[in-house]
């Protein structure tokens, strides 16, 4: 179920409808949510919003504290917007936390 779930999710975040999306994945049980904010992360990205870009990264990183994946999508997403010092930041954080990036993700 939480598959179909994530998949409009992810849906809905493609098409821009991100505070729609960010208000779902508020409502929704913790335990099945992590895919769905990295979706929302990602459509972030996709469209540019830095602030619900980190709120995102904000709920991956109380879920997965050190998968790095989040951290490169949102590093991403400042240096497509040319916020050196915010991206510069974020990889010392993660650096600090010595964050990993799985193989494969």
């Amino acid at each position: 179920m939480s598959e179909h779930y994530n998949s409009l999710l992810d849906l809905f975040g493609r098409a821009g409808c991100l505070e729609e999306v960010h208000g779902l994945l508020e409502k929704m049980p913790h335990d099945l949510n992590m895919t769905g904010w990295t979706s929302l992360l990602n459509s972030s990205r996709l469209y540019g919003n830095s602030d619900l870009g980190k709120r995102c990264l904000h709920q991956v990183s109380h879920l997965e504290l050190r998968d790095a994946s989040s951290y490169v999508s949102l590093s991403n997403l400042f240096s497509g917007m040319a916020m050196w010092d915010a991206m510069a930041e974020l990889l010392e954080q993660r650096k600090y936390l010595n964050a990993r990036k799985r193989p494969g993700n």
